[in-house]
């Protein structure tokens, strides 16, 4: 059992879902307001989810930080300002960057690996934090997200491109595993769409309530507080800590937020969910470790809420942190929520990989990949970037403050 000091936390409130609210601005909250008063607003309100009980939350949170009805981070955790979240609003609304890929961005799939049947982990890119994995012909997937990170179909953030594998054509899998409750790594459409599909959803404590409240059967529904585990065939996922926040409608911090150790027939993965910087990773790498791969979220930072996500160079901190391996980028190029560019992420993490033809693993997405570098497919991006060639993107300064200033 481990023990986790309990620390305060700086203006801790609305964050990233206020920038958010900002961006689709008062034209989406009049919209919801006339839902609400002409009664059409149940399909919004049944998309916020269903808030936990705070009394079960208080028994069932041994390892994690709960307190009032609120999770709390293991370390003093700043979320921006009014001030900040106000410049970072305006950067948003006036840069000048190439938002999403340019062309045809409607990814095929590619199956012939998983044809070869090599006994290898295989890996196919969905988007954002979605990853399928594949062993021994069986399935896992992470943070489905297939329409808009918005609770309207409407307005808010859009994907860039469509999941290469729709809900229908996913297969059979062994678990739906979320990180935690925000629109960009839980979307009620897409795990009422995968339930018949589906074994288990594992879940951080909490969000298991917003699943029920969607109609998913209890007994599918697995909640998870930090370092315990769920058991079943031959997998092992274990909820780890990370460092963030949650919140859906008016809600904040009353569901936990999670990374996972997933033991995959024989294979170690990490899947990082979403998570700013923090000791945490040293010590899940060392009471976990070795991995053989870590699924790392690189993109949607901004100085404005450094401690929430990662910049890319901090990626790579983390990834060391955790015990090296090899790194698939994972939380970049499908859903604009940050000031910079769809592909920055991934030409700072390319620049600030040590030896990463050796240790990066990416592909499009919809082509499988072997859980093994592939410098080959280091540059797919580039042929949907503008104006530039390959060695000038990756020495071009970068687009927002670098992490190395406010860490």
């Amino acid at each position: 059992m481990h023990t986790i000091e309990h620390l305060s936390v700086r203006n801790y409130e609305l964050g990233f879902n206020r920038f958010i609210l900002r961006k689709i601005s008062v034209y989406l909250s009049l919209i919801v307001i006339w839902f609400a008063f002409t009664g059409s607003s149940r399909g919004v309100l049944k998309q916020f989810g269903q808030p936990p009980e705070p009394a079960e939350m208080q028994i069932r949170a041994q390892n994690s930080i709960y307190k009032e009805g609120r999770f709390y981070n293991t370390i003093p955790t700043a979320n921006g300002d009014a001030q900040e979240m106000w410049m970072l609003t305006k950067r948003y609304l006036n840069r000048d960057v190439q938002k999403e890929p340019a062309g045809d961005v409607n990814f095929n799939v590619k199956n012939e690996l998983l044809l070869r049947d090599t006994g290898m982990l295989h890996l196919n890119w969905m988007g954002h934090s979605s990853v399928l994995m594949e062993k021994k012909g069986m399935y896992i997937l992470t943070d489905p997200v297939f329409d808009r990170a918005s609770p309207v179909s409407f307005a808010g953030p859009d994907r860039m491109f469509p999941s290469p594998i729709s809900e229908e054509e996913m297969p059979d899998l062994e678990a739906v595993i979320i990180s935690h409750d925000h629109y960009d790594h839980l979307s009620m459409h897409t795990v009422k769409d995968l339930e018949p599909k589906t074994k288990f959803f594992v879940v951080p404590l909490g969000v298991g309530s917003h699943l029920r409240f969607w109609g998913i059967p209890p007994e599918k529904v697995v909640e998870l507080d930090w370092y315990e585990k769920f058991e079943f065939d031959d997998i092992v996922i274990t909820s780890t800590p990370a460092r963030h926040f949650t919140g859906r409608g008016f809600t904040n911090n009353n569901t936990l937020w999670a990374s996972f150790v997933i033991e995959f027939n024989g294979c170690n993965v990490y899947f990082g969910g979403d998570s700013g910087i923090f000791p945490g990773y040293e010590e899940i790498g060392e009471d976990f470790g070795p991995f053989d791969i870590c699924l790392m979220p690189i993109g949607a930072y901004d100085s404005a809420w450094h401690d929430l996500h990662l910049f890319p160079e901090e990626a790579v901190d983390a990834f060391e942190m955790l015990g090296g391996g090899l790194f698939y980028p994972i939380h970049w190029g499908t859903i604009d929520l940050a000031p910079h560019s769809w592909y920055d992420p991934i030409k700072r993490l390319i620049r600030n990989l040590p030896d990463s033809y050796k240790r990066l693993v990416t592909a499009a997405p919809g082509a499988w990949v072997e859980a093994f570098p592939n410098p080959n497919n280091h540059d797919w991006w580039f042929q949907y970037v503008q104006g530039h060639n390959f060695n000038t993107i990756i020495d071009d300064d970068d687009e927002v403050d670098d992490a190395s200033d406010t860490r």
